[in-house]
């Protein structure tokens, strides 16, 4: 029987593999052959994880939506893989902004069922403090945009009563 093997149905090189490492006699694909973008990178490059990169791709705003994570940590909740004090762990001062400068949902908490949730919205960049700058008005995420530099919105959903919290979106400030 002859020495045989199936091809492997990749297109591209399999990613640990870069110019440098010599690429092992069952890989089919010549690093000639491979995408520039993919030969001599890691997985960091290819899946960037900050606002700009998705406005980078096409998107208008930038905007990442969280709905998909935060409906997993909720069902496994309800599910009983998570233990209340695990989803309910928002820190002290997140409780008091969202009591005292929040924005009012009309969404219930999905773990207590007794409040509604509120967003705080927080402002990270450049000349801000390192834990960020809670926004409470609209003139003042104004001011915030006409600034030098790069500044990334961040909303946390958070129960004020069961002190549930998690991240609802996130997108580069901008000027319109």
């Amino acid at each position: 029987m002859p020495d045989s093997y199936i091809e492997s149905i990749y297109r591209a090189c399999q990613l640990p593999y870069t110019r440098t490492a010599p690429l092992p006699t069952h890989t089919p694909r010549r690093p000639s052959q491979c995408s520039p973008a993919v030969v001599g990178c890691d997985y960091a490059d290819l899946v960037p994880f900050r606002p700009e990169a998705v406005s980078a791709t096409g998107s208008s705003t930038g905007e990442i939506d969280y709905r998909l994570a935060r409906l997993t940590v909720v069902n496994s909740f309800r599910a009983g893989r998570l233990a209340r004090h695990d989803v309910c762990d928002a820190h002290p001062e997140l409780v008091r902004a969202a009591r005292e400068v929040g924005d009012a949902t009309t969404d219930d908490c999905p773990i207590c069922d007794e409040a509604q949730l509120v967003h705080v919205t927080y402002v990270f960049g450049p000349r801000l403090p390192a834990h960020g700058r809670c926004v409470t008005s609209p003139a003042e995420m104004a001011r915030l945009a006409q600034r030098k530099g790069t500044f990334t919105v961040y909303v946390v959903e958070v129960c004020p009563e069961c002190s549930f919290n998690h991240l609802r979106r996130s997108h580069p400030l901008t000027t319109a």
